[in-house]
C-alpha cells in the first residue's frame, strides 16, 4: 500500500509540472507483447494507417527461496526477451506480432538432482486491436490474441498448446480533450491457456510435486481472467507511468490448482498481482526507451506459480508515422524576449477532415518549412517577431493557399486553412460526316473506360463531350463509329483548361459495286438477340479490349439489336451483368466486370434507352458457367448477360 501511495503522489506532481504544449505530441509505443500502449496495459488508440513500430524488451529477476522453504537454499534466475512488430492497417485497426526468448535456471543446494536450466526460443504471439477515441478523449476498443508455444529444444509450435484470448479496452485521454497531461487505460479480458501441453516428454506428469518445472517453462495450467489499469503522465521527452496488472485463476480443477490458490484465505490476494512504476524516454522523434520494475503485491509463497518480489524491465522501440522522420533533437538558442507564434489546423475544404503532412511555409522569413501533424494536421510555428507575416500551405492534389496573420508579443494567433482539391477539366467537340459532307449518327468513344462515350446529333453530326482529367495532361485515343462505315481513330493530347475540336470523315465499309451474282437460295437469318421470359439472350459475345472495359466496334451492331428489343418492348427493365474468367486477382476481376457492365449500359443509353430502365452489376469470377482451366471454358466465362428485372 505504501508503494502505491508513493507512486500516486509522484503522478500527481508530474501532472502539475508537465508542459502541455509538448505532451500532446508524444506518440504511443509498443508494449512487451507488441500492442501499443504501456508495458502490459493496452491503449485504445491504434497506430494510424501506414505506420509501424518495432520494439524489443528484456526482463530479469533473481530470487532466493521462491518455491521452497528457506532451508533448501534454492536460487532462481530468469531472463525473458521479446521482439515485436506492430502496424496500422487503418486509423482504427492495428495488427501486431511478437516472438519471445526465455532462459531460466534453478539451483537447489540440498536437491541438486532437481536443478533446471531451460532455454525456450520462438514462441509467437499475434494480436488484432480495434479502437476508437472520440474528440472528448473517451475511447473504447477490443483486442484479440493467439499464442503459439513450442517445446524446449524442438522446432515449431505445439498444436495442443495453442492458447488465446481477448480483452475489452477503455482509454481516457485528457491531454487533447481537457488540456490535462493524463491518460488512463483499463483492460479486462479472458485467456484460454493450454501451455501445460509444452512440458517436455519424460518429465514427471504429477507437476504438483515439481512446481519448479512450471515456473521455468512459463506454464500457467488454468484459464485466467486478465485485468490491467495503467496511468501515464506524458511529456515530450519523458513520460511517467504506473500499471497494476493481475491474472486471476478460473476453471481450476477442485483439489488441484483451485485448492492451492485458495488455501489460507482470499483467493484474489493469492493470485498473481503486480504494480509496475516506470518511465518512457523519447530523446528523438519516434524513438522510445522504457525502464520499469514490477513490484509484486501477491502473497510471497504459492504452491504452483509464484511471482518474484521484483522483476526489472527495459525496452527500446521505434515508431514510424507517414510524413515524419527521426530527427535528432538539438539544443536551440533561447527565444527572443518579445515574440509570438501562429498555430492552427489544415483541413479539406469539402469534408473538413485533417490533411496530415501538409507543408507550412513562412513566406519571406528564411525559416525551415514545417510539416503538419500526420494525425491531427495541427501545426505551430516557432517564435516570430511581432508584425504581419504571410503563411502558405501546400499539399499534393490541392490548390496552394496563402494567408496573412498579425503576430503579437507573448501571444499565439490561430490561423486555420481549408484546402480545395485541384480539378482538371477539358472538352472535345467536332462533327462526324461522310466524304460527301453528309452528317452521320455516330458513337464517340475513348480508350479510357472512365470517360463516358458520347453520340452525335443525327441532324447535323455534331458532338461535344466534357472530360475530367486524372492529371493536368493526358493522351487519349478517340474513336468515331457509325453503322455501315469504317471506324476512325485519332490520338489526342488533352491539357487541363483547354477545349479541342476533332472532326471525323468516315468511309463507307461497303465494297465497290460488282455485277449482280446469280440469286442464292434464301437462307433464314440467324437470330442473334432473343427475348425470353427472364432475360434477353444473345448468341454472340460482346467483345472488349483485353483487360479493359472499352467495347470493340465489332460488337456495336449486336448492342444495337439489344437496344431495338428494348425500344420494341418499352415496359421491360433490365440489369446488365458482367462476368470474367479466373485469370488475375479477385479484386481486379470484380472491378473489370463492373466497368464492362457499366460501359454496355452507357452505350445503350447513347442509343436512346432511358437510364431508369437499365442497371448494371459486376460479379467478377464468382459465377463461372464453364471450366476455367481450359481456354474454351475461360472464353465462355468472359460474358455479359441481360437479366429482366421488371415488365
Amino acid at each position: 500500500m505504501k508503494r502505491i501511495l508513493l507512486i500516486g503522489v509522484v503522478a500527481i506532481f508530474m501532472v502539475a509540472v508537465i508542459n502541455l504544449d509538448t505532451a500532446r505530441s508524444v506518440p504511443i509505443a509498443p508494449g512487451v507483447n507488441g500492442g501499443t500502449g504501456l508495458l502490459r496495459t493496452m491503449s485504445v488508440r491504434a497506430l494510424v494507417e501506414g505506420s509501424f513500430s518495432v520494439g524489443f524488451h528484456g526482463q530479469y529477476f533473481y530470487a532466493k527461496d521462491l518455491l521452497f522453504p528457506e532451508d533448501l537454499n534454492a536460487v532462481n534466475q530468469c531472463f525473458h526477451g521479446s521482439g515485436a512488430f506492430t502496424t496500422g492497417l487503418t486509423d482504427w485497426l492495428e495488427l501486431s506480432f511478437s516472438s519471445a526468448y526465455r532462459q531460466h535456471s534453478l539451483e537447489i543446494e540440498d536437491y541438486p538432482e532437481r536443478d533446471l536450466f531451460v532455454n525456450s526460443v520462438g514462441n509467437l504471439q499475434t494480436g488484432l486491436k480495434f479502437g476508437y477515441i472520440s474528440d472528448d478523449g473517451i475511447g473504447v476498443g477490443i483486442d484479440g490474441f493467439a499464442r503459439f508455444l513450442g517445446r524446449t529444444g524442438e522446432f515449431g509450435y505445439q498444436r495442443e498448446a495453442i492458447s488465446g484470448g481477448g480483452r475489452i479496452l477503455w482509454t481516457l485521454d485528457l491531454t487533447e480533450a481537457r488540456n490535462v497531461p493524463l491518460r488512463i487505460h483499463m483492460n479486462i479480458g479472458y485467456y484460454r491457456d493450454n501451455s501445460i501441453e509444452i512440458l517436455p516428454s519424460g518429465l514427471d506428469s504429477d507437476i504438483q510435486e515439481y512446481p519448479e518445472q512450471e515456473l521455468a517453462l512459463g506454464i500457467i495450467r488454468d484459464d485466467q481472467v486478465l485485468g490491467a489499469i495503467g496511468i501515464e503522465v506524458p511529456s515530450e521527452n519523458l513520460t511517467f507511468f504506473v500499471e497494476y496488472t493481475t491474472e486471476q485463476i478460473v476453471n481450476a480443477d477442485e483439489g488441484d490448482t483451485h485448492e492451492w490458490f485458495n488455501e489460507g484465505g482470499n483467493s484474489y490476494s493469492r493470485n498473481p498481482q503486480r504494480v509496475t512504476p516506470g518511465f518512457r524516454l523519447t530523446p528523438v522523434k519516434g524513438l522510445a526507451i522504457d525502464l520499469a520494475c514490477d513490484l509484486s503485491v501477491t502473497k510471497k509463497r504459492q504452491e504452483v506459480r509464484t511471482n518474484p518480489q521484483w522483476n526489472a524491465i527495459a525496452g527500446i522501440s521505434y515508431s514510424f508515422l507517414p510524413g515524419t522522420a527521426m530527427v535528432v533533437a538539438r539544443e536551440e538558442a533561447p527565444p527572443a524576449p518579445i515574440t509570438g507564434k501562429v498555430s492552427g489546423k489544415i483541413l479539406d475544404a469539402q469534408t473538413l477532415k485533417p490533411l496530415g503532412g501538409a507543408v507550412i511555409i513562412m513566406v519571406g522569413t528564411g525559416l525551415t518549412n514545417l510539416s503538419a501533424d500526420p494525425v491531427t494536421a495541427e501545426y505551430t510555428t516557432p517564435e516570430l517577431a511581432p508584425g504581419e507575416i504571410e503563411i502558405g500551405v501546400s499539399m499534393e492534389g490541392y490548390i496552394p493557399q496563402n494567408q496573412k496573420a498579425m503576430i503579437e508579443a507573448n501571444d499565439i494567433q490561430t490561423l486555420d486553412f481549408e484546402m480545395k482539391k485541384k480539378a482538371y477539366r477539358s472538352a472535345i467537340k467536332g462533327v462526324v460526316t461522310d466524304p460527301k459532307n453528309k452528317p452521320l449518327a455516330a458513337v464517340i468513344s475513348f480508350d479510357d473506360p472512365t470517360v463516358s462515350p458520347g453520340a452525335t446529333n443525327p441532324i447535323n453530326g455534331s458532338f461535344e463531350i466534357n472530360i475530367e482529367l486524372p492529371t493536368p495532361t493526358k493522351r487519349y485515343e478517340v474513336t468515331a463509329f457509325a453503322q455501315g462505315y469504317k471506324k476512325e481513330v485519332k490520338p489526342l493530347d488533352v491539357e487541363n483548361g483547354k477545349a479541342y475540336r476533332v472532326n471525323f470523315i468516315l468511309q463507307s465499309d461497303k465494297p465497290p459495286a460488282k455485277p449482280a451474282p446469280p440469286p442464292l437460295p434464301i437462307m433464314p437469318k440467324k437470330q442473334r438477340v432473343i427475348l425470353k421470359k427472364e432475360k434477353i439472350e444473345i448468341t454472340e459475345s460482346i467483345h472488349f479490349k483485353s483487360g479493359k472495359a472499352t467495347i470493340l466496334p465489332v460488337s456495336y451492331s449486336l448492342l444495337n439489336e439489344v437496344a431495338q428489343i428494348l425500344v420494341d418492348n418499352a415496359s421491360i427493365k433490365i440489369r446488365i451483368d458482367g462476368h470474367t474468367d479466373s485469370v488475375g486477382s479477385d479484386d481486379f476481376n470484380f472491378r473489370l466486370s463492373e466497368a464492362r457492365a457499366a460501359s454496355v449500359m452507357k452505350y445503350l443509353i447513347s442509343q436512346g434507352i432511358t437510364p431508369d430502365r437499365i442497371d448494371s452489376k459486376g460479379f467478377g469470377e464468382s459465377l463461372p458457367i464453364a471450366d476455367n482451366s481450359t481456354e474454351m471454358g475461360r472464353a465462355k466465362n468472359r460474358r455479359v448477360e441481360f437479366t429482366i428485372t421488371g415488365q
